[in-house]
């Protein structure tokens, strides 16, 4: 990731007041907000799981870790469930705002953490006068919690 080499498509969304971007080819859909069962021996950062067409998917807490105060699931908020390298997870979002086009010559790659979180950023750019971060879902986890993850996924 980091480089785009083209335009591209990414799905914006909000958690709080920052908006956060996505590439597109990591994002497989949207769905509403349902209630999550518990997965005993995960990583904190674990909500719960949601079962989807027969899979178990993680659902994790971005807004742990960008350290935001926790909020209760609101009927509008949204799922956004993703492929990273190794597995398929969700997570919930304040809003979907859309899906908007990346432009190679906007993006300014920066591979940095959100000071005071442990998200990556693999880059930001401004959309519609608005600071994007391009969010990397494939460093969400750290080693230990994706070992552990995994470890509990297949009891």
């Amino acid at each position: 990731m980091g480089k785009i080499d083209r335009d591209e498509y990414i799905l914006l969304f909000t958690i709080g007041e920052i908006k956060f971007g996505l590439r597109l080819s990591q994002v497989e859909r949207v769905l509403p907000a349902v209630e999550l069962s518990v997965l005993p021996g995960a990583p904190a950062v674990v909500d719960g799981v949601i079962n989807l067409a027969g899979d178990t998917l993680p659902i994790v807490n971005f807004r742990k870790r960008l350290k935001k105060r926790k909020k209760e699931i609101h009927p509008s908020d949204k799922i956004i469930i993703v492929q990273t390298n190794e597995l398929k997870l969700g997570f919930f979002v304040d809003e979907v705002v859309g899906l908007k086009e990346l432009n190679s010559d906007k993006f300014k790659v920066t591979d940095d953490v959100i000071p005071h979180t442990n998200i990556v950023v693999e880059g930001v750019t401004i959309i519609d006068n608005e600071i994007v971060l391009i969010h990397d879902i494939n460093r969400f986890f750290s080693i230990q919690e994706k070992n552990k993850l995994l470890k509990v996924l297949r009891f």
